[in-house]
């Protein structure tokens, strides 16, 4: 079993097999405010090459009335491999079923063997889901540690 504190974002990849899917799931946790102004999000490495095309925000209720900025970095030197990108109410597409805000990202290929961080900057009274207990992962990632940091911009270090 698996714990995340504040596990908020989540991302599609296609692997070479062209199957498109979330990198990872969950179905409980606990749901609330933000409580700082910080950078919150995941470490990862990479199983097999995966293509990156969509960043999502986890809004159980629907009621995220702004943006949150995400991106994704490469842990062992902190270069951006995601720009910062707005995810939510304002430039995002809300799911009904997964609860999820997304946006469309061009595409970029994580490469086997390497480590990366998705990490999203909340303020004080941005809602996120923490102390997830039970994540699930896609074969071609796996989870490393969660990822806290005061403070911004994207990226910043652990």
């Amino acid at each position: 079993m698996k714990t995340a504190a504040a596990f908020i974002l989540l991302f599609t990849a296609m692997t070479p097999l062209c199957q498109a899917g979330p990198i990872a799931t969950f179905t409980t946790g606990v749901y609330g405010y933000s409580g700082n102004s910080q950078t919150l999000g995941w470490e990862f490495s990479v199983n097999s090459n995966i293509t990156v095309n969509q960043l999502f925000w986890y809004d159980r209720d629907n009621n995220l009335a702004k943006d949150i900025p995400v991106g994704m970095w490469n842990a062992a030197n902190q270069s951006v491999v995601i720009p910062t990108t707005n995810v939510g109410s304002v430039s995002g597409t809300y799911d009904t079923t997964t609860k999820y805000w997304g946006v469309a990202v061009s595409p970029v290929t994580l490469s086997a063997g390497s480590t990366y961080v998705i990490g999203g900057y909340t303020t004080y009274y941005d809602l996120v889901e923490a102390q997830i207990t039970d994540l699930t992962t896609s074969p071609a990632i796996t989870y490393k540690q969660n990822m806290i940091a005061g403070g911004g911009p994207l990226p910043t270090r652990r």
